[in-house]
């Protein structure tokens, strides 16, 4: 043992050196959820001599039920007292919201709390709403406060007043369900709450437990036993009695009885794997399984299918982890072997593992979705608008209790050393618990009053608060802990903190649930989507039906039509006629460029060939950059004082709801309006023939500025080959 401490020893102080070697400066981030063995290695490296800077807000301090220690950062400000350098500015919320944050800070942190300047953005939603329940609540009272809230929510919703400014795009919208989050502390109260609200018509995102015995990977797991194994007559008798299979359970009981056996279409499915099953991979049987059952499409018409599809993606992800596991460590974990049962009871360790049975969310991005989540899970995250709810829970410390306790931080080398197990035994006489209890409870209260903080800043723009009246002194709550050390009161179309006063909307939660609302029963068809395979029905297509997308260019017609009126062509030099090693659509492009490139850096001429990479006499390029110079001169005769946009791109939804994707070669700004030229780079006898192959072309473009907002003063074709330019001026009413 003492040698291998030495060589422990040694090996840290080889991994000390080589980092010395490597780290200039060593930044640790929210340092408040450091546990003791991560401290330890990085007082080591500071210790050592790497500048280190330690960053972390001990009112956000919550993850201890991961080992995170807080008391680890207070030891370290109390001894750099000095060195601290404290946050004084919010990026976050709005600066009518920080002034409620920064009246209620001090009653939850005493003198630790420091004001946050505001830096948020303005906005234009009112910063605080109360929601208030002044009457005790009966039996289901979660559900009954959930079902305010969601009523509150879809009035937002629907209020084209309520707009907020995109924080990717920048620019000012309505009000969308992803901007909301719920905040509940624990998960069972969440799901009160989203039931409620999936009740109401809301799209919900809950992260829940569930996923090794949600519906669809119970079918799959079953499938995948009876596939392994045909004897297993619990897996046969389970998929026949599905909505997979065609008995139901007295018949398949009664068929096993008298033949040993079932006999069902989906079993015969599974049967048909069993062929060649010891060549293939587990990740094909599951595949071939999920297949063979037809789960995809059936998943499709369930109600919660979203989800039911998400699960069985993540079963096929198992199945690609279990393949690429190290079987040596799977051997040292007890599972020998690479088939399907070996996975299987893999598979069901997987689960016991931290949030290993956590359903994946259904949608990376869903607009519609209200977000579910708890106070612990919504540390580092925003949302425009938050409601924060659950706060009659018990504040109490749970007995027994095993926790981590210190000797003493005097010496931050040796902290691990000073570590000590601390258990708070639970009696049956309440006597005894109570010296435990009390310092438990105590604890607890510190944690609550920081998730509390957590919780209350994660609006940018709006907080609605619940506000349980009904909840008395009898018993500390997280609402009695946040009313009585914030001095919180309800005053007229406002709150008080500590006397000072916060105009704010207050709402009346009711005191039963609403009798319209019937929870659990939520229709399949209301949640099948308009689009997508669940929404394909068989039909015979219109005959006016129109493409969902096109480019301008899609619309140039291949004969020449009858000569539009109010044409005028004008000449503005001589044909150009260049040999480049090109032809067709390549010299029109290479034309097109020409004219696109040399039109605004006539200085690239001399590199014009090796940027576009065409072998070519530099006396053609010489030809092509006169002719270019020429078109500029009779632009800026033309259109005088105009300025010309380039390659300008276009995007638009015509009469038959078609969307229009394309660039216009130049866009002439005039004082009369916008003129839209074409190059053009055909041979043609006649220019104001071939101008009507192109005019559906230029009524896109035309469709597409106005639509905008720009007048059109007229279009025209730019005939590079014959030095000609072909207008029509738009009429003018």
């Amino acid at each position: 043992m003492i040698a291998l401490a030495a060589q422990l020893l040694r090996n840290r102080r080889d991994v000390v050196r080589t980092l010395l070697g490597r780290v200039d400066c060593l930044v640790v981030d929210e340092f408040q959820d450091t546990n003791p063995l991560q401290f330890a290695l990085v007082w080591q490296l500071a210790e050592a001599g790497v500048p280190t800077v330690f960053v972390g807000d001990l009112k956000q301090a919550i993850m201890g039920f991961q080992g995170a220690d807080p008391r680890l950062f207070e030891a370290l400000q109390r001894r750099y007292a000095a060195q601290c350098v404290p946050l004084t500015q919010n990026w976050r919320s709005q600066p009518r919201l920080m002034a409620v944050v920064n009246a209620v800070g001090p009653g939850l942190f005493g003198e630790a709390y420091v004001a946050l300047e505001p830096k948020g953005q303005a906005s234009g939603l009112e910063p605080l709403e109360i929601v208030e329940f002044a009457a005790k609540l009966p039996k289901g009272k979660d559900a009954i406060r959930a079902a305010s809230i969601g009523a509150r929510i879809r009035q937002l919703l629907d209020d084209p007043a309520q707009r907020i400014v995109d924080r990717r795009g920048a620019f000012e919208r309505r009000l969308r369900g992803s901007d909301f989050a719920v905040l509940c502390p624990t998960h069972d109260v969440l799901a009160d709450y989203a039931e409620v609200l999936r009740a109401q018509g809301h799209r919900v995102r809950l992260q829940a437990d569930g996923w090794y015995t949600s519906r669809v990977v119970e079918i799959a797991r079953a499938a995948l036993s009876y596939l392994a194994n045909p004897a297993d007559r619990h897996a046969a008798l389970y998929l026949a009695v599905t909505e997979l299979g065609s008995l139901d359970l007295r018949q398949g009981l009664e068929q096993l009885m008298s033949c040993g056996r079932i006999d069902d279409p989906v079993l015969a499915a599974i049967d048909r794997l069993a062929p060649g099953l010891v060549e293939r991979t587990v990740y094909t049987l599951v595949v071939d399984t999920i297949g063979a059952l037809g789960l995809w499409d059936r998943v499709e018409c369930w109600p919660d299918g979203d989800q039911a599809r998400a699960n069985l993606l993540r079963l096929l992800a198992e199945a690609g982890r279990f393949m690429d596991a190290n079987r040596e460590a799977l051997a040292h974990g007890g599972f020998h072997g690479s088939g399907i049962q070996t996975f299987l009871a893999w598979l069901a360790t997987q689960v016991e593992i931290k949030e290993g049975d956590r359903q994946p969310d259904p949608r990376v991005l869903d607009e519609d979705a209200i977000e579910l989540c708890t106070w612990h899970a919504s540390k580092g995250r925003e949302w425009p608008v938050v409601a924060v709810c659950g706060l009659d829970r018990t504040v109490a410390g749970r007995l027994p209790s095993l926790d981590l306790g210190y000797a003493g931080f005097d010496d931050l080398a040796h902290v691990l050393e000073q570590a000590r197990v601390e258990y708070a035994p639970s009696f049956a006489a309440p006597e005894s618990n109570a010296p435990f209890q009390a310092e438990l409870d105590a604890r607890e209260e510190v944690e609550v009053r920081r998730q509390l903080y957590v919780a209350l800043t994660r609006a940018r723009d709006k907080l609605l608060l619940e506000w349980p009246s009904y909840v008395g002194n009898t018993k500390t709550t997280r609402w009695s802990l946040l009313a009585s050390s914030c001095g919180l009161d309800l005053a007229r179309d406002g709150i008080l903190v500590r006397e000072q006063r916060f105009d704010c909307r207050v709402l009346e939660g009711p005191g039963q649930l609403p009798d319209a609302l019937e929870l659990g029963r939520v229709s399949a068809v209301e949640c099948l989507p308009r689009v997508g395979r669940r929404a394909i029905r068989p039909a015979v297509a219109p005959a006016n039906l129109t493409p969902d997308g096109r480019t301008p260019s899609e619309a140039v017609v291949a004969v020449e039509p009858a000569i539009p009126a109010g044409l005028v062509t004008e000449r503005y030099g001589d044909a150009l006629h260049v040999d480049v090693g090109l032809s067709g659509v390549a010299l029109g492009s290479f034309l097109h460029r020409a004219f696109e490139v040399l039109g605004a850096r006539p200085d690239l001429a001399p590199r014009f060939l090796a940027l576009s990479g065409v072998a070519a006499d530099e006396a053609e390029i010489d030809r092509i950059a006169a002719a270019v110079s020429r078109f500029e001169a009779w632009l800026s005769q033309r259109f005088p004082g105009a300025a010309v946009r380039r390659e300008w791109p276009v995007l638009c939804v015509d009469d038959a709801g078609t969307v229009v994707n394309g660039t216009i070669d130049l866009v002439v700004e005039t004082a009369d309006g916008v003129w839209i030229l074409d190059h053009k780079s055909d041979a043609i006898e006649d220019p104001l023939a071939g101008f009507g192959r192109y005019e559906q072309q230029l009524a896109a473009y035309r469709l597409a500025l106005a639509a905008g907002g720009a007048t059109i003063a007229g279009i025209g074709i730019h005939w590079a080959g014959r030095g000609e330019v072909t207008l029509r001026a738009a009429q003018r009413p």
